[in-house]
């Protein structure tokens, strides 16, 4: 059922508990949703109309996107989904199984109603983890990572903003959103030459003129300027028209901003990318960078990477170093920036003067040598 304002009010009252009713088109979908909630401690019972998910007004939608995750397109198309409130009567609930419609049209409405919120409201966080160059031992900048925030204050972790937006084509709003709300954040350390990686999705893109128009406005009134933005394309898979992306990026080029490459070495698609977009930075994939710690093939691709970017005038950040080793081992590819839980996990706080002192020391003291008797 999508939820009108109407039916919203009558299905969410504080901690009224309720019943979900799923009925599924075959045996074989049925099993997969009460496997998916056995695995999620959530038990599921057989009714006379389907399987019957005891909940509370607090996590029925959170229950519902979870069990949709688990089922293909066509499984959720079929599968139909009704709200049981615990106080009604037999006719009630008749009702509200006969007004029972599909999980693809239930989940649309739930993801509508916060994501509305979300945007509506600007409830955008940003968190910043850090860009570490070594040597000679200093912070380079900060990756400007996007976290929405519910109506009660709590986190809702990107790519579930992300599946929602792109749902319901709401990606191009959120994308300008998120880049308005790096800006803002970014603000205090304005002019103390580090660079702000935000991250833009090139489908987003459209609007060239009218979106950078809106980032000069925003940079211009929070004191920054476009040489300390650099414009991070995710999602290369996704590139369809390299030349027209490219005429996109000239807007930002000629405007001070400069361009990275994300998830480089996931795929053929990232390396047709980096040959037609030039970019300025290149981000190596962060599973291709933990993998050349233990696999001379990959640790051969990440040095061939590196090596044609330096050829290129293109600069090789690592993403997803976690440990002294692997931080070792990009340093012996000759990549000098690094990103990752070893140097620090995304924070809202940008890190103090202390604590960058603090990782620049670890830094120098997991990039000394092994010496006999120490652990690395």
């Amino acid at each position: 059922m999508v939820l009108s304002s109407r039916n919203h009010q009558s299905l969410t009252a504080p901690h009224q508990p309720q019943r979900l009713l799923l009925s599924a088109t075959n045996a074989v979908t049925t099993n997969r949703i009460r496997a998916h909630m056995t695995a999620a401690g959530i038990g599921a019972e057989e009714s006379d109309v389907g399987l019957a998910i005891p909940c509370t007004a607090l996590d029925w939608r959170a229950v519902l996107e979870s069990i949709g995750v688990g089922l293909s397109p066509a499984e959720r198309r079929d599968t139909r989904v009704a709200v049981i409130r615990s106080c009604q009567d037999a006719a009630d609930m008749h009702r509200s199984i006969f007004r029972a419609q599909s999980l693809e049209e239930m989940l649309g409405g739930v993801h509508e109603q916060w994501l509305d919120d979300v945007l509506k409201n600007d409830r955008i966080a940003i968190h910043f983890q850090p860009i570490v160059q070594f040597p000679p031992g200093r912070l380079h900048g900060y990756e400007c990572l996007m976290r929405g925030i519910d109506a009660d204050g709590a986190l809702i972790p990107p790519t579930r903003v992300l599946e929602a937006a792109r749902r319901l084509g709401q990606l191009p709003l959120l994308d300008q959103k998120c880049r308005l709300a790096a800006i803002r954040a970014a603000a205090p350390l304005a002019g103390t030459g580090l660079t702000f990686f935000i991250n833009v999705i090139p489908s987003a893109m459209a609007r060239p003129r009218i979106q950078l128009a809106e980032m000069m406005q925003e940079l211009q009134s929070r004191g920054l300027r476009p040489q300390e933005i650099t414009l991070e394309i995710v999602e290369t898979d996704q590139i369809s028209n390299h030349r027209e992306l490219l005429n996109i990026l000239q807007y930002y080029r000629k405007a001070g901003f400069r361009v990275a490459l994300d998830d480089v070495g996931a795929g053929y698609s990232s390396l047709l990318s980096l040959a037609r977009l030039r970019p300025d930075y290149i981000k190596l994939d962060g599973e291709l960078v933990r993998q050349a710690a233990t696999s001379a093939l990959e640790a051969k691709m990440v040095a061939d990477l590196a090596e044609t970017a330096r050829q290129n005038g293109i600069i090789t950040i690592a993403e997803g170093v976690e440990t002294p080793h692997q931080f070792r081992l990009i340093l012996a590819s000759g990549i000098r920036l690094t990103q990752g839980y070893f140097h620090a996990k995304p924070r809202q706080e940008p890190l103090h003067s202390p604590e960058i002192q603090r990782l620049a020391a670890r830094a120098a003291r997991a990039a000394a040598p092994p010496t006999h008797g120490r652990a690395a």
